[in-house]
């Protein structure tokens, strides 16, 4: 049986992984204070109510869109620490508009020493949580599971990658988050 094994992941699938809320979830609300500036400077210039309206509600979504930026831009950062312990990056995927700006939504999972380097700090990894019996080496931890390569073993177990900082006591991912947002 072959594991089902996924290279590529979105933004919030990897908010999800870690146990962090995905940015498509976080809610904000400054209680009309970017649209009224907007409406105000539209009035103050002369433009009528329509156009004022118009450009609150810009001012409002470009409010909005910078804080779910920050906030992806957070798990990201998040991400990569986590992954990287793990000898994994996370090689973004761009638009086919890429100018200058342009946030990435996707990203794939490639490693940084080879995928049985990889596998092993996993397996390391699924060690330190509980009781567990992953092996004692890359080649038993293999033979374990419907995977049948490093790569299909790395990627089944991503989920595992949110419990490093409590197996190393480094805090958690949410901590991790936080500190990312200051």
């Amino acid at each position: 049986m072959k594991a089902k094994t996924k290279d590529v992941l979105n933004i919030n699938e990897i908010a999800k992984l870690l146990g962090l809320r995905p940015p498509d979830e976080v809610e904000w609300d400054d209680n009309g204070e970017n649209y009224s500036a907007g409406y105000n400077e539209a009035i103050d210039e002369g433009l009528d109510e329509g156009e004022a309206e118009e450009r609150g509600f810009k001012w409002q979504d470009a409010a909005q869109d910078e804080v779910y930026r920050e906030y992806a831009d957070a798990v990201v950062n998040v991400a990569e620490q986590l992954f990287s312990k793990h000898l994994l990056s996370l090689q973004p995927r761009l638009p086919r508009d890429t100018r200058r700006g342009t946030f990435a939504f996707e990203y794939r999972v490639i490693p940084i020493e080879g995928w049985d380097a990889a596998a092993n700090e996993i397996r390391t990894t699924i060690s330190g949580v509980g009781m567990f019996d992953v092996g004692r080496d890359l080649r038993e931890f293999l033979s374990y599971g419907p995977w049948t390569t490093a790569r299909q073993a790395v990627l089944a177990h991503l989920h595992v990658i949110k419990d490093w900082p409590e197996v190393y006591g480094s805090g958690s991912p949410s901590t991790m988050l936080d500190r990312a947002l200051r």
